[in-house]
């Protein structure tokens, strides 16, 4: 703990010295360094010390990294914190389920999902960006509505196969979905 202490100024310096007041931000900051570097008890007993309740956000960063690390007493402890401030936010759920889905819990996963959908909770899905030429272009999950979206997703294709050719070999821990190897890649 006291290593973690040593990393972030007294916020009385923090203003002093530099005239910056120490923000919620600074501490999930501080706990996401913690938690990717698998100080996970650290991390929560900086959380402890936290001058003020932590909010959402250090909850959400302790999560991930409790997915990372594979630590679901933590994850779980973490969703409870993060319920009891925003009861029905979906991202505390999906990660909880990640959590379960990454140590192979299908039955949690489950009871989470169906649990969402009793509650009417969607998360909404994650995109992506690029702009060209001035012209910005979204894409999520399967979209096909771009109208070169047969084009785009070949040279996807032909991209991924590049690269296994040259001996990438993808990191399918995170695909959170109980599915044979072959088709994680």
């Amino acid at each position: 703990m006291a290593a973690a202490k040593g990393f972030l100024p007294s916020s009385d310096s923090m203003y002093e010295v530099h005239g910056i007041v120490t923000r919620m931000e600074h501490y999930a900051c501080m706990v996401d360094l913690l938690g990717r570097t698998g100080l996970l008890v650290e991390a929560m007993e900086f959380v402890n010390s936290m001058p003020f309740m932590a909010d959402a956000l250090v909850w959400r960063t302790l999560l991930g990294a409790c997915r990372v690390h594979g630590n679901t007493e933590l994850g779980k402890h973490a969703v409870e914190m993060i319920l009891e401030q925003e009861p029905n936010d979906p991202a505390a759920y999906i990660l909880l389920s990640n959590l379960h889905a990454s140590a192979s819990q299908w039955r949690d996963v489950a009871k989470i999902r169906k649990s969402m959908k009793e509650q009417n909770l969607i998360k909404e899905a994650g995109y992506s960006w690029i702009e060209v030429e001035n012209m910005v272009h979204r894409f999520h999950v399967g979209d096909t509505s771009h109208p070169q979206a047969w084009e785009i997703y070949l040279e996807m294709d032909q991209l991924a196969s590049r690269i296994i050719e040259m001996g990438y070999i993808p990191d399918t821990d995170f695909v959170l979905h109980d599915v044979e190897e072959e088709q994680k890649k």
